[in-house]
C-alpha cells in the first residue's frame, strides 16, 4: 500500500472552541455533543473535505492520548470504543474525568468535545478506526530535529 501523505489540513473546530460555545453542563450531555458534532460536520462541509473517501486517520496529541486511555485502546480505536468512552463523559464530571486520567480538570472539560472532532472526522472519512500516535506532533518534530542534529 502507498503510506504517502495525500492531504494536509488544518481547521477550526478544535475542542475548546466547541466546549465554550455548545457545553454548558458538566458533565455534558448527549444534546452538547450532538451539537458539537454538527458543528464539526459543517465545518468539514465548508473546507470541502472528501467525504467517505476511507482513509486513514491518525491523531495526534492530548485529545488522542487520553482518548486512548478511556477507550482501551492505545494504537487503534475502533469507532465503537470512541463511542463507549464518548458515553462514559456523559457520566462523569470533569472533576472525575481528570482524576481518572491523572489530567488537569481544564483538559477534562474540553476532552469529550475533543473526542467527538475524532469521532466525527472518523465518520465523514468512512475509517472504522481511529489510529492514535503514541505522543504529540511537537514530540515528534522535536524528536526529528535532535535526530538530525546528531546527524542521525
Amino acid at each position: 500500500s502507498d503510506d504517502r501523505v495525500t492531504a494536509v489540513m488544518s481547521l477550526t473546530i478544535g475542542s475548546g472552541s466547541l466546549t465554550d460555545a455548545l457545553v454548558r453542563s458538566d458533565p455534558p450531555t448527549m444534546a452538547e455533543l450532538d451539537a458539537c458534532r454538527e458543528s464539526v460536520v459543517a465545518g468539514l462541509e465548508a473546507a470541502e473535505v472528501a467525504m467517505g473517501s476511507g482513509s486513514r486517520l491518525i491523531a495526534v496529541g492530548g485529545t488522542a492520548e487520553f482518548m486512548a486511555a478511556l477507550t482501551g485502546h492505545q494504537q487503534a480505536a475502533p469507532i465503537e470504543a470512541i463511542d463507549r468512552a464518548l458515553a462514559t463523559c456523559v457520566g462523569v464530571q470533569s472533576v472525575a474525568l481528570a482524576g481518572m486520567l491523572g489530567i488537569q480538570v481544564a483538559r477534562a472539560r474540553v476532552l469529550p468535545a475533543g473526542m467527538v472532532v475524532i469521532r466525527t472526522l472518523a465518520e465523514v472519512m468512512g475509517s472504522t478506526v481511529v489510529e492514535i500516535a503514541p505522543s504529540g506532533i511537537r514530540t515528534g518534530l522535536l524528536l526529528e530535529w535532535v535526530a538530525g542534529e546528531r546527524g542521525g
